[in-house]
C-alpha cells in the first residue's frame, strides 16, 4: 500500500513538471517573433519538444490514474477495522495522559491482588499482535471492543486514527503542499521579479524583451489577483490541518474538498476587485491593492462569499424584484377573487352585465402578468 502511494505521488509530481515544461516550451514558440518563424529549425524545435512533452505528460497521467485505482481497490480489500499503529498510539496517549478504566478483577482468593484494566489488557494484546503479526477472530473482536472504550475515555474527537495522522500530517498534505510551492507561488514570485526587473529597463519596440514585457504587463498582472487568492486559500488549507496535527485531531480521511476551497479563493480574490471599488477598503485605514485584496480573500472565502450575498439581496431591493414578486402574489389573489364572483352570479340581465365587465378585468390582470 505505501510503495503503491509513493509511486503514485511520484507520478502525479513528474505529471505537473511534464505539463509545466510542455507550456513554458510552447509560449516560448510564440514569443518569437513572427518574421522569423517561417521555415525556421528552432521554432519547429521547440514545437516538436513541446508536443512530446505534452504526450509524455498524458501517460504519466494515465498511469498515475490506475495506480490510483489500483491503490483504493488494494486499500478497499484490507479488512481491519482499526490497525496495529492506531492501537499503539492511542495506548500510549492514553498511558501518557493517565487515562485508563478498570474493566474486571482478580478472582477472591487470588494470592495477587491486582485490578485489570484497559491498558492493561490492551499492552498484552499488543505485545502478542506484534510477536506474531496476526490475532486470531477472537482477539481481534476484544481489541476492537477495547480501543472503542478507550477511545470514549480520551478527550473528544482524539482516536488512535487522528494520533497517526497527526504524525504525518506533513507526508499526508504533500499534494497540498506542491500546488502551493510548485504551481501558485513561482507564478507569483516570476512576476514580482519581472515587474522590479522592467521597471530600470528601457522599453524595446520589437524582439524577445518586447513579448515578455507585454505577457508580464497583459497577462500575469491580470492574474496576479487570482493567484493571490489560490494562496491565500494555501495559506488557509495549511493553517488549519497544522492546528489539528498541533491538537492530535487531524484526520486523513477528512482531507478532501481542499481543492475545490483554492479553486474558490482564486476565482473570488481575482473578481472582488471588479465587484467593489478598492477604495472602499482605502478608506478604513488600511491601504490594499488588487493583490492584497485577493490574498485576504482567499484566507476568507466565507466571509467574502457573504458579503456577496448581502450585495445580491441590496440589489434585489435596488431593482425592485421583491415588489414584482409581490405584486405578481397580489394579481393571483385577485384573479381568483374575482374568477369566485363570476361563478356566483346568476341568469340575470344585470349579473350578465357583470360577469362581461369581472371577466374584462380578469383578462387585463392576464396580459399584465
Amino acid at each position: 500500500m505505501n510503495i503503491l502511494r509513493a509511486l503514485k505521488e511520484k507520478l502525479l509530481l513528474l505529471y505537473i513538471l511534464t505539463f509545466t515544461m510542455g507550456v513554458v516550451f510552447y509560449t516560448a514558440t510564440l514569443l518569437i517573433p513572427a518574421t522569423q518563424q517561417t521555415a525556421s529549425i528552432p521554432v519547429l524545435k521547440a514545437y516538436f519538444l513541446s508536443f512530446y512533452v505534452f504526450i509524455v505528460g498524458y501517460i504519466v497521467l494515465k498511469a498515475y490514474q490506475a495506480i490510483k485505482v489500483a491503490a483504493e481497490k488494494q486499500s478497499n480489500d484490507d479488512t481491519e477495522i482499526v490497525s496495529f499503529a492506531e492501537v499503539s498510539e492511542l495506548t500510549r496517549y492514553a498511558a501518557a495522559q493517565g487515562i485508563d478504566k478498570e474493566v474486571s478483577s482478580q478472582p477472591e482468593g487470588s494470592p495477587i491482588k491486582q485490578k485489570v484494566t484497559i491498558l492493561c489488557q490492551l499492552t498484552i494484546l499488543l505485545n502478542e499482535w506484534e510477536a506474531e503479526k496476526t490475532l486470531s477472530h477472537e482477539k481481534m473482536c476484544q481489541v476492537v471492543v477495547l480501543y472503542s472504550e478507550l477511545n470514549l475515555l480520551t478527550p473528544e474527537h482524539i482516536t488512535g486514527k487522528t494520533l497517526c495522522d497527526s504524525q504525518k500530517v506533513d507526508q499526508v498534505t504533500q499534494p497540498l503542499l506542491r500546488v502551493t510551492w510548485q504551481m501558485v507561488f513561482p507564478l507569483i514570485l516570476m512576476n514580482v521579479f519581472l515587474d522590479g526587473w522592467f521597471q530600470d529597463m528601457v522599453e524595446p519596440e520589437e524582439g524577445f524583451w518586447f513579448y515578455l514585457i507585454s505577457f508580464q504587463r497583459y497577462v500575469l498582472n491580470y492574474l496576479n489577483p487570482f493567484l493571490w487568492g489560490a494562496m491565500g486559500s494555501c495559506v488557509y488549507l495549511l493553517k488549519i490541518y497544522s492546528d489539528l496535527a498541533e491538537n492530535n485531531l487531524f484526520n486523513e480521511d477528512k482531507l478532501q474538498g481542499w481543492g475545490t476551497r483554492i479553486t474558490l479563493g482564486a476565482i473570488l480574490g481575482g473578481v472582488v476587485q471588479f465587484i467593489y471599488d478598492s477604495s472602499l477598503f482605502t478608506n478604513t485605514g488600511i491601504n490594499l491593492d488588487a493583490n492584497a485584496i485577493g490574498f485576504l480573500t482567499g484566507i476568507g472565502v466565507k466571509v467574502v462569499y457573504g458579503a456577496l450575498e448581502k450585495t445580491i439581496e441590496s440589489l434585489s431591493s435596488f431593482m425592485n424584484l421583491d415588489t414584482i414578486r409581490k405584486d405578481r402574489g397580489s394579481h393571483k389573489e385577485i384573479r381568483r377573487y374575482l374568477n369566485e364572483k363570476i361563478s356566483a352570479l346568476g341568469e340575470s340581465a344585470e349579473d350578465q352585465q357583470k360577469r362581461k365587465v369581472i371577466q374584462e378585468i380578469v383578462s387585463e390582470l392576464n396580459s399584465k402578468s
